[in-house]
Parts: structure tokens; C-alpha cells; sequence
């Protein structure tokens, strides 16, 4: 028996709880459409000047869990994409997750805030920002002052933005009113906007809320963040954006508008104070790269991030609530989890204590414990909340390191990891795909190839219909073997990525999705 790696874990469990707020409890909503919130001085279109303005009624969209009899239930607002110049509450990403939130037990609201600016002028983008700022604040002073008609725990109220509406989630949170940009007061052609918490409604609340969620957003200036703006906020982005700058730069790459810190500054002025933060930094991806454009979802639909930022979501949103609900036992719990390398192969066992609401079990695998890959998929053996016991095995492991995780996903497709363990293997002459990203393309497509010799192998590019869009050879050495693949001039689609060697009769297709 070759030398083998077992971790146990006693013992291990995944962070999900079957309670209000992590589950979906509920199985529909009651949706109030266009409910009005506030009415502020919104810019004309087409564009002429700052002051040529109209009275504009701002409405927003509730979600309440149906049959719900919860006196006081926290309440998630989103804000849509669109740079300031486009975007509805109607966008299909902010109702889809009104909809999913909603049912489980938050009240939901996906807002409209005012729109337009002058792109050639780096003042009028400011205060494009402030008035969406205004905005949000007129919303939750709104669901504060109408906590007892919506039921809503004023303590625990989120606001959650998509790139224009997390730059106004940011400014909400973070920007006082002795900071607004000096853009915002009166000159010529242009009035003064006023302070943060004086327009929209006349409701003397506050606008603080409990925590906040960014997606690809920004900020003209961090050294707003300070610890007297004890907000906590989770952080999105991913590191090729080009429409928000990741670290620092122009928004869509125009000169003329004003200048802004991405998520990567934003998170190292965090690091400087006490303030609760995560980012999730996703290499080689770009904007909304959940799966929309400017809020409408792609050809496929959402990826496979869309539901990975819910449950992060989900689960950082639990962990501020000032009142959190009684939670049950969790699904599930592991007591083992190892592996060995016997015969060229990797057998994985693990053990559960408890397993409820648990549909299914993924196994990834990963050849630098950062980007793991599905690798196989178990369906839930335990029953009437009883554990089981599992095995599995991977036929074509990795040359050298192997790391290994449990992906738990739960019936309402929600999920959890298991701690990873690693595994070290020695097979001559395997060919294997350890990396592929990212996925969905805009550019450039990256397959790392690990070699145990010397050969050559095609690598061919097929749209969904079996046309092929481009082949290339490549001489593999012995070890990894990185190579990049242009998808700039393909069409947005579904694509099938083939690695073939002919002389060894080996094959292996991946499929991606370019934007």
C-alpha cells in the first residue's frame, strides 16, 4: 500500500442552521408593487443642465413571505446596476433576489433611485452618486417610519447594491455630511442637493442600517471610512472588471467622470479600523460576473457564482443580525472525512452524525487548494435525520497534490463547505486538466494541463451547434503546462473547450460560457 494522507474531523459542522433567514421556510411571496417612498427634483431627459430638474415620485417594490405572522422581520433593500444612467427596480437579478430572500422570511424591497448625469463631467458624476445616496436614505427612513405596517425589526435592515447601487450603498453607509463632495452645493446652474438624510420624505428617522453588501462597487474616497462609520459590509469584485475598476481607476474607463477606489482599496482602508468587513476577490473575472448585464441575466442564465454569493450573503447577513432568530439542529454533521491513494487511484471516505434537508453531496477537487473543481456528486443517504456513510472514488487523480472538499448542498440549493484535506499521489504519464478559468469568458480562457511526459495534444473550441471556432496544438512537458485561448472574437454563447491526444485515444471536453 502506497503512503496516504487521512484528516478526521470531530467534530466537523457545516455552517447552515434550519431557521428563519438561512432556509427557505416559506414557499411564496406577496408582492406591492410601485409603492412610493419618497419624491425629490430628478434630472430631465435629455440632459441639459443641473438645474433643469422635475419633481419625481421614487417607488420601490415590497416582498413579504406569504402566511407570515412574524411581528418583526429584517428587511433586505436592493439597489440596481446601471452606471447612474439606466437600470429599474424591474431588473431580473434585483427580483430574483427579492424572491429568494423573501422566502426566507426577510421583507425585500428592490428600489428605484433617480438617474442621468453628464458624462463629460466628473461633477455631475458625483453628484449622480449623492442623489442616489439621498435616495437610499429616503428608503429606509421610510421602512423605519412604516415599521409597524410592513413588520420590520428597524434593528436589522440591509442594503444590499449591484455597481451603481453599490456605490450608493458605500455612500450610505460611509460618507457623513461634512464629507459630500463640494460638487453637490450650489454654483452656477447648479443647486445645492442638500444633506444626506434631508430630501425625498420628511420622516425624521435614521438612515443607519445594520450591514451592507457591494457588488463590483466603488468610491471616490476612503479615507471616508472611518471607525465613527461602524458599518459592517461584504465586499464583491471581480479583479478584471472593467467597467468598476477592481484596485483604482475611471468607471468605464473614461477620464472625464470622476475617479474611484474599487473593493481592493476599499478593503485595505477597512484593514486600517475596527470595522467588520470580508472580500471575496474572484481572479480573472469581470463585472457582474454572477451572470447579468446591467441587471438582465445572460444567454444560460445565472453562473455558478450567482448562487455562491447568496449563501456568503446569507450567511454574513445571519451573523449581524442584532436579533437573531431560534434555530434548530443543522443539517448536517460530519464526523470523518479522509482519504488514501491506493492503486494510481484516490478512495474518499467520509462519515455524518446528522444529515437534514440535504439533497445532495458534491466532491471538488483542487491542485492548489484555491480553485477547485466539481469532481463527483453523491446523492443525500441519510434518513429521518440519521448520518450515513459514504465512499467514492477518483479514478484520474492529479500528479502530486491533490486537495479534496465537500460541497453540502441543502434542498433549497443553498450550501456549505467541509474543511479541505490533501492527498499526495505518484501516476506515470497522466494527462489531466487541473485549472480551467475563468468561466464565464470575456477574453481570454486559461486550461493549466498536467503532463507525467512529453506529448502533444489538440485543443479545439466547438459553439453549442458542433461548429468549431478554433484548434491550436501544444507541446506538453513533463509537469504543468499553462496555455491561454482567445475567445475575444466569439459571439456570446454556450462553447465546448476539447483536449485530445490521438495517438493515446484521450479526450476531455469542458464547457463554458462567453459573455
Amino acid at each position: 500500500m502506497k503512503i496516504f494522507l487521512i484528516i478526521l474531523l470531530f467534530p466537523l459542522a457545516v455552517h447552515a442552521q434550519l431557521c428563519r433567514y438561512n432556509e427557505r421556510i416559506f414557499t411564496g411571496f406577496d408582492k406591492t408593487a410601485s409603492v412610493i417612498y419618497g419624491n425629490a427634483p430628478a434630472l430631465n431627459s435629455p440632459y441639459l443642465f443641473e438645474n433643469s430638474t422635475t419633481n419625481q415620485n421614487l417607488q420601490l417594490d415590497i416582498f413579504e413571505p406569504s402566511g407570515d405572522t412574524a411581528q418583526k422581520r429584517a428587511l433586505i433593500i436592493f439597489a440596481h446596476s446601471g452606471g447612474f444612467l439606466n437600470g429599474t427596480k424591474d431588473n431580473q437579478d434585483m427580483q430574483a433576489l427579492c424572491d429568494s430572500f423573501s422566502k426566507r422570511g426577510y421583507v425585500t424591497a428592490s428600489l428605484n433611485y433617480r438617474l442621468g448625469f453628464n458624462l463629460l463631467s466628473s461633477n455631475a458624476s458625483e453628484r449622480a452618486v449623492w442623489r442616489a445616496v439621498q435616495d437610499a436614505s429616503a428608503a429606509v427612513r421610510f421602512f423605519k417610519h412604516n415599521a409597524t405596517l410592513y413588520r420590520i425589526d428597524t434593528a436589522n435592515i440591509f442594503l444590499w447594491g449591484s455597481s451603481a447601487g453599490s456605490f450608493m450603498a458605500l455612500g450610505l453607509a460611509y460618507v457623513d455630511d461634512a464629507e459630500r463632495p463640494a460638487s453637490t452645493y450650489a454654483a452656477f446652474l447648479r443647486p445645492d442637493l442638500g444633506c444626506k438624510d434631508c430630501t425625498g420624505n420628511n420622516y425624521g428617522n435614521s438612515s443607519l442600517v445594520t450591514g451592507i453588501i457591494s457588488c463590483w462597487g466603488a468610491t471616490k474616497d476612503t479615507a471616508w471610512i472611518q471607525n465613527n462609520n461602524n458599518i459592517p459590509v461584504q465586499l464583491f469584485h471581480g479583479t478584471a472588471d472593467g467597467t468598476v475598476p477592481y484596485t483604482e481607476g475611471y468607471p468605464f474607463g473614461l477620464s472625464t467622470i470622476t475617479y474611484v477606489r474599487g473593493s481592493q482599496e476599499i478593503n485595505e482602508q477597512l484593514n486600517r479600523t475596527s470595522i467588520y468587513h470580508e472580500l471575496y476577490a474572484e481572479p480573472g473575472l469581470g463585472h457582474e460576473y454572477w451572470g447579468t448585464s446591467n441587471g438582465t441575466f445572460n444567454p444560460g442564465g445565472p453562473t455558478v457564482y450567482w448562487q455562491d454569493i447568496i449563501t456568503k450573503a446569507k450567511n454574513f447577513m445571519l451573523d449581524r443580525l442584532v436579533s437573531p432568530p431560534a434555530c434548530g439542529v443543522v443539517p448536517i454533521t460530519l464526523t470523518r472525512f479522509y482519504g488514501q491513494f491506493k492503486n494510481d487511484t484516490v478512495n474518499l471516505y467520509w462519515n455524518t452524525a446528522i444529515e437534514l434537508n440535504v439533497k445532495e453531496i458534491i466532491i471538488e477537487r483542487s491542485a492548489d487548494a484555491i480553485h477547485f473543481n466539481p469532481l463527483l456528486t453523491t446523492a443525500a443517504k441519510g434518513i429521518n435525520g440519521n448520518g450515513a456513510a459514504y465512499s467514492v472514488i477518483d479514478s484520474q487523480p492529479n500528479q502530486g497534490i491533490n486537495y479534496y472538499r465537500l460541497k453540502i448542498v441543502d434542498l433549497d440549493g443553498t450550501y456549505n463547505y467541509s474543511d479541505i484535506i490533501k492527498i499526495k499521489t505518484t501516476i506515470p504519464g497522466n494527462l489531466l486538466i487541473t485549472q480551467s478559468y475563468p468561466n464565464p469568458v470575456q477574453n481570454n480562457f486559461n486550461i493549466q494541463l498536467q503532463s507525467g511526459k512529453t506529448r502533444q495534444v489538440a485543443v479545439a473550441v466547438y459553439d453549442y451547434t458542433g461548429k468549431q471556432f478554433l484548434i491550436k496544438n501544444i507541446q506538453l512537458h513533463k509537469g504543468i503546462n499553462n496555455t491561454s485561448i482567445s475567445m475575444q472574437n466569439a459571439a456570446a454563447g454556450i462553447y465546448f473547450v476539447q483536449v485530445t491526444n490521438y495517438q493515446e485515444g484521450f479526450t476531455t471536453t469542458l464547457k463554458i460560457v462567453k459573455q
